[in-house]
């Protein structure tokens, strides 16, 4: 029986709930809580409020609130200032019965909160000057108005549930996206002057949006703890424990908070606060600067702050860093050590107590102070720098070509001026020195030596002085490097001087490689193009030398300009003199203009030499295309006529260059031209006009002669030559003294060299006493191998067939036109010539010239021998030639000379 009436306790207790709820439901409609709710958060807020449905619901109690929204004060972009979801207060069931809200728990569901700051520094929550005041004077109210009581509220429980916060600063062009989640537990005394929370809210993705300086920032995590006293009646808070969670690195506060005149205020300062550094980097949102996030760091830090948030006034922010024993190492940049620091802001400074670090064993110490460095306009450096870098170790901190290498020390003492976020070049005051810098490149067979005093002048560096070791040249330089830390291009202006200054110990390692034995494999890879590389600056180069000396070419008295960026060249050469092998000009001036692989320019020279060829007003078009240059429309003047041509040289191998010559004679006196080449220019005159190409490859003349092969043809008019040794011998040969003056009306040739020979498909001289054809080769050492066919003149092969009293037989030397033909093999060399009678090829000839005569008739008793006709003619021609040019009688007139 008892245990029937304790199981009609719970029954009981249910049926008076449910009759409580009936109760409460039928009290507290809908439309009622709406009309009970509404006003009094609109009058404890200072704001429009609406409401979309209000409702209780059983088990357990609860007033649930749908859709609400909270205006933002006019005049901003969004509307709203927060808008909810859901609000569900889970409700005791006693203070309700007595017309007083008390809550167990606030659930509020999607929370949207829109702060947003305009132009003029005012926040869409501040209450207009009206509500201000209606907050502060509820009883100057008019008489008879109906009065809204207060809003009793008390909560034990905060949970928010799919939160957003979205900040717009338009001053400090800042935004922020901040979801969040967070549940507090909230004790309230009866007058709620003594409220107790403490909880937490967390942010796994805080980012800066979209717009604003913050844009890159993203997923960056929050989490807040707080535990704080506020007395809802002074509207203020102490703040007992504040402890945050940025990424990586958790600081504990503490403070007070305040809304005065419908402003917040807020002051906090940290406690005794030490960390890892390791913590500090994380603090690097992700996306902002993708080369920090990829730093490891160890050492320790003490970090001490303040934060005041006066209500209307700005920010405040105050505090201390210090760093002890800190490393910091990336595959990237070079490692961080011994860092040490003491960093102090107040007020609107950073003041650098100490900075001091090791980067890649180069000592670097920093001191000074940095105005306004949250403030991109404001923001300014004032800092004092000292330095020792190792130039190998900084390299690395910059994009350079794979092959370069340097090496050596910097040592820096300045002073830094300027703003960080300005992109112009820092102010610097103070010296730089360079000492025992070697630079060195695939191009280079030596490192190229420097020592230099720079002086750095606000937004440029002065080249005090500087010497620079050249393969053994010294070269003084002098200049200025103009905007040398920006983003944008640096200029570079520098002028040199050297004495003589000899590059081929610098340019010969190829040469070295070679003659060490070295493997194709480790030689220098094959040159893309003709001009070197270009610095990743503009720079403006001028350079003067006594001489310069470099593969095999000296220029004397040079100067030399250079205007060239990254992608485009202007050089500029003028020079007293220039000697390559057996090129020499004077006055040279030259220039090329262009992209690296592809330029074009302007060649002139006042007189030049090429060999022992003279030549006058020299010029010529200038191209680059790769490692070939090209000298198109090249002319000059030469030996009273004129010369054109094109000539082009590929320097893809430079050791063994490729040279290429398409070259035009015009009226060229053969005197001045043989006189300069030859001892024999008084021995040989005429006009010489023709055309002719050549090409070859290497440097020394053995080379050029080894790989030389050429065409060419041309024709030289009245002309004489005197004594020349092939004509001498022939004239002793056919008795002819007038050889040895032969004068010529046409001289007409065509050639090819080949494989160390000049062969003659077409030789041929026409003279008054005879002409003279040739056909064979010379060798360019001057060996001879030619068939030298002789025809006499009229007059003179008269005489000849006369002393044979014209007898048939002596008519086998004499052609169609009865002139005497005659054929000799010459051997021997240019000095010392060998001619010898081809009986064989003049009896062939004359056969053909008798072939319709009676041989019986011309040979006699000869012709009955079985041997062949053109044999047995041949066997007497040697008879014939010997009485033909051998007689006793007095010689033939010479006819070149007057009776």
């Amino acid at each position: 029986m008892k245990k029937r009436w304790l199981l009609l306790v719970p029954l009981g207790l249910i049926l008076v709930i449910t009759i409580a709820f009936l109760f409460l439901r039928r009290a507290y409609p809908p439309e009622r809580l709406l009309a009970l709710v509404e006003p009094r958060v609109e009058s404890a807020l200072g704001r429009d409020v609406e409401i979309a449905s209000a409702q209780l619901t059983p088990f357990p109690l609860a007033l649930r609130l749908d859709d609400v929204r909270i205006q933002a004060a006019p005049g901003f972009a969004t509307p709203d200032l927060v808008t909810l979801a859901s609000l569900r207060f889970d409700l005791k069931l006693g203070p309700l019965l007595q017309r007083r809200i008390a809550v167990r728990s606030l659930v509020i569901e999607s929370p949207r909160v829109f702060l947003e700051q305009n132009m003029e520094g005012r926040w869409n929550y501040e209450l207009s000057k009206a509500a201000q005041e209606d907050a502060a004077a509820p009883e100057s109210a008019a008489p008879g108005a109906a009065a809204v009581a207060p809003l009793g509220l008390a909560v034990e429980t905060l949970q928010l549930r799919d939160g957003e916060l979205h900040v717009w600063n338009a001053q400090q062009d800042l935004a922020l996206e901040l979801p969040f989640a967070g549940k507090w537990s909230v004790r309230t005394d009866r007058n709620l002057r003594d409220i107790r929370v403490e909880g937490w809210l967390e942010s796994d993705a805080l980012s800066g949006g979209d717009r604003g300086r913050l844009a890159r920032v993203q997923g960056v995590r929050l989490r807040l703890e707080p535990r704080l006293r506020a007395d809802v009646a002074d509207s203020s808070a102490v703040i007992e424990a504040l402890h945050v969670e940025l990424q990586g690195l958790a600081l504990d506060l503490a403070g007070k908070g305040a809304i005065r005149g419908g402003a917040p205020q807020l002051q906090l300062q940290t406690r005794s606060n030490e960390f890892d550094l390791a913590e500090l980097l994380s603090l690097v949102p992700q996306g902002l600067a993708p080369q920090i996030e990829t730093l490891r760091a160890a050492g320790r830090g003490r970090l001490a702050l303040e934060i005041d948030l006066p209500a209307g006034g700005e920010a405040g922010l105050s505090g201390r860093l210090s760093i002890s024993d800190g490393s910091i190492e990336s595959e990237e940049w070079p490692a961080i050590g011994g860092l040490q620091a003491d960093l102090d802001y107040a007020g609107d400074f950073l003041m650098i107590s100490k900075l001091e670090a090791k980067v890649a064993g180069s000592p670097i110490r920093i001191e000074g102070r940095v105005h306004e460095p949250l403030d991109r306009d404001q923001a300014a450096l004032d800092l004092n720098l000292q330095a020792a870098v190792d130039l190998g170790q900084a390299l690395r901190l910059f994009e350079s070509p794979d092959d370069l290498e340097l090496s050596g020390n910097v040592g820096a003492s300045l002073r830094v001026q300027g703003s960080p976020y300005s992109g112009a070049l820092p102010h610097l005051q103070g010296p730089i020195t360079l000492e025992s810098v070697r630079i060195r490149t695939a191009q280079l067979a030596q490192p190229l030596g420097l020592h230099a005093r720079l002086e750095a002048r606000g937004d440029q560096v002065e080249i005090a002085s500087a010497t620079l070791d050249a393969g053994g040249s010294k070269v003084t330089l002098e200049g200025t490097l103009h905007a040398a830390l920006t983003p944008d291009l640096a200029r570079l202006e520098l002028r040199a001087r050297a004495g003589t200054l000899d590059l081929d110990p610098l340019l010969a390692a190829a040469d070295a490689d070679a003659a060490a034995g070295e493997d194709a494999a480790a030689a220098p890879p094959t040159r893309q193009t003709a001009t070197p590389p270009l610095l990743p600056l503009r720079m403006q180069a001028m350079l003067q030398a006594d001489a310069i000396h470099a593969r095999g070419a000296a220029l004397g008295e040079a100067r030399v300009e250079l205007d060239a960026g990254p992608e485009e060249i202007d050089a500029r050469l003028t020079a007293a003199t220039f000697d390559r092998d057996k090129l020499h000009l004077k006055t040279l001036r030259a220039r090329v203009q262009g992209q690296p692989t592809r330029a074009t320019g302007r060649l002139q020279a006042a007189r030049g030499k090429l060999a022992k060829l003279e030549l006058s007003e020299l010029e010529s078009d200038v191209r680059v295309a790769g490692t070939r240059i090209e000298l198109t429309n090249l002319r000059a003047r030469a030996y009273q006529g004129r010369v054109v041509g094109e000539v082009a040289i590929d320097l893809a191998e430079p050791d063994t260059p490729q040279q290429e010559l398409e070259i035009e004679v015009e009226e060229v006196q053969l005197g001045g031209l043989l006189g300069d080449v030859t001892t024999a220019g008084s021995l040989v005159h005429g006009s010489l006009s023709g055309t002719s190409s050549w090409s070859s490859r290497g440097v020394d003349a053995a080379a050029i002669r080894r790989n030389l092969t050429a065409e060419g043809q041309g024709v030289a008019l009245n002309g004489t030559l005197r004594d020349t040794p092939l004509l001498v011998a022939l004239g002793d040969i056919l008795k002819l003294t007038s050889l040895r003056d032969f004068n010529y009306r046409e001289l007409g040739f065509k050639f090819e060299v080949e494989s160390g020979r000049v062969r003659f498909p077409r030789l041929q001289l026409r003279g008054s006493d005879a002409n003279l054809a040739f056909l064979g080769s010379v060798g360019l050492d001057g060996a001879l191998d030619l068939d030298l066919n002789v025809q006499l003149s009229d007059e003179l092969s008269r005489h000849y067939l006369k002393q044979r009293g014209g007898s048939t037989l002596g008519s086998i030397f004499a052609d169609e036109q009865g002139r005497v033909v005659l054929d000799f093999d010459v051997g021997g060399s240019v000095k010392a010539p060998r001619l010898r009678p081809n009986l064989q090829r003049t009896a062939s000839r004359g056969l053909k010239s008798i072939e319709d005569l009676d041989l019986g008739k011309l040979l006699g008793e000869v012709a009955e021998d079985p041997k062949s006709a053109e044999t047995i003619v041949g066997d007497q021609l040697k008879d014939a030639l010997g009485g033909l040019l051998g007689s006793k009688k007095r010689a033939a007139p010479d006819s070149t000379r007057k009776p």
